[in-house]
């Protein structure tokens, strides 16, 4: 199978320094925590006092896509930022709607490094000739020198949307090259709908059925790299199994999707792989944990499961997202109530069994019905950041947040609750509505950078800085801590999560 095209290509950002930036985002810092009735029916976090902030987030940068193929036309939606990853001073973003010169969506995506300065700058576009609709950049992941690309929508050899995920490795002049395939093995399979990488590399199959079930439960390939005697190879990966949902589990009517959405961590030597699986009994959803000890080899085992705390609730699709950290767990819930929510669990150092330990939902008010709180999820240290893309803007119409929630302990061992600190969101009378800001996350402690993907932003013509919104392709921006004021910009206004 051809290697997809690699070719440099420009982007425009739009600096800190070039004041119309404003027209595009406003940062809202939180000047102190919502308090009385607003923050009663507002924050509905766990009780625990709020703790200053670990310090503002200043937007930085906002990236938008230059494209000039014949397929890249004022009329698509090319969703640049539907998946976004960092790591470092490397940043991945998926456009999966990019249509290749036949009108297929092929996908494509950009590679972003920031220079000595501190600006991100394109570093590499990654296109994608063949494989029909493969929508390649729906799912990314970053781990060290390899990035990660799920393309669902792949077809090959019959199989219709059986999927592919392409591993990537940056060579020492810094280029991602000589992409590796994992091909989903059946017709509909939909691998690389989601991607996560640390030292194994998982790759959800949504509609993967190798157990025969019905309806397809889903399933979750593993790729590893053996262990063998020098020259090491970067890009030699084996498939030593799978993750599957178990067949006792009473079915529900609608496909559970497992591998929907996917996260995976190491502590004290022992690698977790959390696994969305929002299908489950009419779309109340389920997430799972399985592990892999430190002398299990190759071998994985279930250690957790979750339904929908407080009982199943059509549509409330409860493992759309997941994030997991040493002991932490939070799955989103974006269609519970009507509105969203997010539960968190925690494992016990003590019991070694995970238990869930709170919940956090946004307000009662108009704005957040049908908002989707929990589509995306990020840690950040002990911070959590939750997407929530169709936030009513007051005036502009479901442009979309994210907010930023702190965990605080009162209990030994630690038990975060979360508590709300800020928001970020952004007005400007001239953009479409509908952006969908919040709807992917990423975050990297170590530069305490937040990536926050609005895929489908734009304006109305003519309007929009330098022309670059000016259609629907999305942006991304890109927030950096403890920068408040830094770009010139003057005051900011004070947020509360209403």
């Amino acid at each position: 199978m051809p290697a997809p095209d690699l070719r440099s290509a420009r982007t425009r950002a739009l600096r800190r320094r070039d004041p119309r930036l404003l027209a595009l985002a406003l940062l809202l810092p939180l000047a102190a925590p919502a308090t009385g009735a607003e923050a009663a029916t507002d924050q509905a976090t766990t009780p625990a006092s709020v703790a200053p902030p670990s310090g503002p987030y200043a937007l930085e940068t906002v990236l938008g896509p230059s494209l000039d193929g014949p397929g890249d036309t004022s009329d698509v939606q090319v969703r640049f930022g539907d998946a976004v990853a960092i790591e470092g001073d490397w940043m991945l973003v998926g456009v999966p709607e990019r249509r290749g010169a036949g009108g297929q969506v092929r996908g494509a995506a950009f590679i972003f490094r920031r220079d000595a300065a501190g600006e991100w700058e394109t570093h590499q576009f990654l296109q994608f000739g063949t494989g029909g609709d493969a929508r390649c950049g729906a799912a990314v992941a970053l781990s060290g020198r390899h990035a990660v690309i799920g393309c669902p929508g792949f077809s090959s050899e019959g199989l219709a949307e059986r999927g592919r995920t392409l591993v990537y490795y940056r060579n020492d002049a810094g280029l991602y090259v000589d992409p590796v395939t994992f091909l989903g093995s059946q017709a509909g399979a939909r691998c690389g709908h989601a991607v996560a990488a640390a030292s194994w590399i998982a790759v959800g199959c949504i509609g993967q059925n190798t157990t025969g079930q019905s309806p397809a439960r889903g399933e979750v390939e593993l790729f590893v790299q053996p262990e063998l005697p020098p020259p090491f190879n970067p890009q030699l990966w084996i498939n030593p199994g799978r993750l599957v949902y178990d067949a006792n589990v009473v079915p529900g009517p609608a496909p559970f999707q497992m591998g929907f959405a996917l996260a995976i961590d190491r502590l004290d030597g022992v690698d977790r792989i959390a696994v969305g699986i929002p299908g489950t009994v009419n779309n109340s959803g389920m997430v799972r944990v399985f592990r892999r000890n430190p002398g299990d080899g190759l071998n994985w085992a279930f250690e957790y499961a979750s339904s929908l705390p407080g009982g199943p609730q059509t549509d409330a699709r409860f493992g759309e997202a997941v994030a997991l950290r040493g002991r932490l767990l939070t799955v989103g819930a974006p269609g519970a109530d009507g509105r969203g929510r997010v539960h968190s669990f925690h494992l016990s150092p003590l019991s070694g069994t995970w238990a869930a330990t709170g919940t956090i939902e946004p307000g009662t008010q108009p704005q957040h019905i049908d908002s989707r709180f929990g589509t995306a999820l990020a840690y950040s240290g002990s911070e959590l950041w939750i997407g929530q893309p169709r936030w009513l803007d007051t005036g502009f119409s479901r442009r979309g947040r994210v907010l930023r929630y702190r965990g605080e302990c009162s209990t030994v061992p630690c038990i975060p609750s979360y508590v709300f600190v800020d928001a970020r969101t952004y007005t400007d009378a001239s953009m479409l509505a509908g952006a969908g800001f919040g709807r992917a996350l990423a975050t990297d402690a170590g530069s305490g950078t937040l990536i926050a993907g609005a895929p489908l932003l734009g304006y109305s013509p003519p309007f929009g800085p330098e022309g670059v919104f000016s259609r629907r392709w999305g942006a991304v921006f890109s927030y950096r801590a403890d920068r408040l004021f830094a770009n010139g910009f003057g005051s900011a206004s004070a947020s509360v999560a209403d």
